[in-house]
């Protein structure tokens, strides 16, 4: 059963670095999108279109790191329940 915490421990920790640089990269291309587009730029429906994806993929990424988040916090306490267990045995 540990070994499969861990597992799932390190599934989580990845997903939160990945997720870390999913943000970070996504908001680097809105930055450098906001520079080369500015709002009132000609275009303007495709230039809303390409702003309202780069808004929708930030808050994809916040999504998923709010599961990742709270899949940690149910990790942490089954980890817990083991030790628990595993110091009464």
């Amino acid at each position: 059963m540990t070994e499969g915490l861990h597992a799932v421990s390190q599934t989580i920790d990845s997903g939160m670095a990945n997720v870390a640089m999913s943000l970070l990269l996504t908001n680097a291309m809105k930055n450098a999108f906001e520079r080369v587009y500015p709002k009132s730029s000609d275009g303007a429906d495709t230039v809303q279109q390409i702003d309202d994806s780069l808004h929708y993929l930030t808050e994809s990424w916040h999504s998923q790191e709010s599961w990742l988040v709270n899949y940690r916090a149910r990790k942490d306490t089954a980890m817990g329940f083991v030790s628990y267990i595993m110091a009464g045995a």
